[in-house]
């Protein structure tokens, strides 16, 4: 019984190595407005591996308060993020990219409309897992 309890305990106080990539920034911050971005950026607390990435801006074609753009972003970005050949529906211009690195910029089209955009991402974390998530801004 004392070998299992001594077990348990080491493996509760050994800091966990294998923690997902987490996102420790992003420009324009979620839900901010601004006047005609040139990208996008967003930083990630360790390097992720680019030839495993995804990264895309899409308009939201949704309205509503700031939960209902939410919820219409992460819809999106679920079908989005599996899309090809989908360059002319999106707002970037983010070519595939090879090596690693904790912050990426995703240049945008020039010329963008007024309104809602998602920002979306999908990386493979140091831990095998894949960590996707989005963010809402506005062109104003």
């Amino acid at each position: 019984m004392k070998r299992g309890a001594g077990v348990l305990a080491a493996f509760l106080l050994t800091p966990c190595a294998a923690a997902h990539t987490a996102v420790t920034s992003i420009v324009p911050a979620s839900q901010a407005t601004i006047t005609a971005p040139r990208n996008v950026e967003i930083a990630f607390n360790e390097a992720v591996d680019l030839h495993f990435a995804t990264f895309k801006v899409y308009p939201l074609k949704a309205q509503g308060d700031k939960l209902a753009l939410n919820r219409a972003a992460a819809t999106l970005a679920k079908s989005a993020l599996k899309a090809r050949n989908d360059q002319a529906q999106r707002a970037d211009q983010f070519t595939p990219q090879y090596g690693t690195t904790a912050k990426v910029s995703v240049p945008l089209k020039s010329g963008l409309a007024k309104g809602p955009y998602v920002f979306m991402w999908r990386v493979l974390s140091g831990d095998g897992h894949i960590v996707t998530g989005q963010s809402v801004f506005h062109i104003r």
